[in-house]
């Protein structure tokens, strides 16, 4: 079959799977009981379960301008880098045989920080879930309204439904307070602390002892890496020294929080553990 079939009043609209061609029916029977279509050019087969690849609309017109078509009928990323972010095409078209019209497609107000489109060729279009360190603004998840699409020559408008998911590491801490108890001065104590990567992308860890503390009755030091990078779902320790010196008059309460730092996509990507003893006189 050459071209694309034409289709009476009341007949059905199919986008390719594979191509992305148009294809017209007369009659959607016909296709229910084949189980589904057979695109006309490049032979490529939609069964008709695979109802969201499929699209049915009845042929329509009307005197305040085309109806508008879109495929896919919800643009879904799935998962998304948040260091690389991903892009998907779709196309918009006037659902009934002839029609034209003048296009403007453009993210929802609300993603304005997350999407950005752009127009490959006549009604083929290109939508692009942005990297975060590209929009200090973009949403880590979403599922609703993504794109508006308009006629700018008869108003009418309709907006597409646009979702996707962030991967993300996750700082997972086993103690975020660690009450050594009673130390005796002079003694050296060494300890740790267990983190874990609970995401799904890369965890670079900053860590450090918070510099506004310090203490010249007490040596305190971080014995690990002070760039950790973590893998998903791995467990890294980090391990600590407390050395009292012997040079105290009475027992006194020690407080010094290490500072953790990632590049996780939440505002909590600064977080402490707090190390908390009493040192006492030998």
């Amino acid at each position: 079959m050459q071209g694309e079939k034409s289709a009476a009043a009341g007949g059905v609209v199919l986008f390719c799977e594979e191509c992305g061609r148009r294809n017209s029916y007369d009659d959607a029977g016909e296709i229910e009981s084949n189980g589904g279509y057979t695109c006309a050019f490049c032979d490529f087969f939609t069964p008709l379960y695979a109802s969201s690849a499929l699209r049915m609309v009845k042929e329509k017109s009307s005197p305040q301008g085309p109806f508008i078509g879109w495929q896919p009928q919800t643009i879904a990323f799935g998962e998304v880098s948040s260091r690389a972010g991903a892009s998907k095409r779709f196309i918009v078209y006037p659902e009934a045989e002839g029609e034209r019209f003048d296009l403007e497609v453009e993210p929802v107000a609300r993603l304005r920080e997350t999407l950005s489109v752009s127009e490959l060729e006549s009604q083929v279009y290109l939508v692009t879930v942005l990297p975060v360190r590209q929009s200090e603004g973009a949403l880590v998840d979403y599922h609703g309204p993504g794109l508006t699409v308009r006629d700018r020559r008869t108003g009418r408008k309709v907006e597409i439904t646009v979702t996707f998911e962030r991967t993300s590491p996750k700082l997972e801490i086993d103690r975020s307070q660690v009450n050594l108890g009673r130390i005796p001065a002079g003694k050296i104590h060494e300890d740790f602390v267990v983190v874990k990567n609970g995401g799904n992308e890369m965890l670079h860890l900053q860590v450090m002892p918070d510099p506004n503390y310090y203490s010249i009755a007490t040596q305190f030091t971080v014995d690990s890496p002070s760039s950790l990078f973590i893998d998903p779902g791995e467990k890294r320790k980090i391990s600590f020294t407390l050395w009292p010196t012997e040079e105290i008059s009475s027992n006194w309460s020690y407080f010094q929080p290490i500072c953790l730092q990632s590049n996780e996509l939440s505002r909590t990507n600064k977080r402490n553990i707090v190390i908390t003893c009493v040192v006492s006189r030998t």
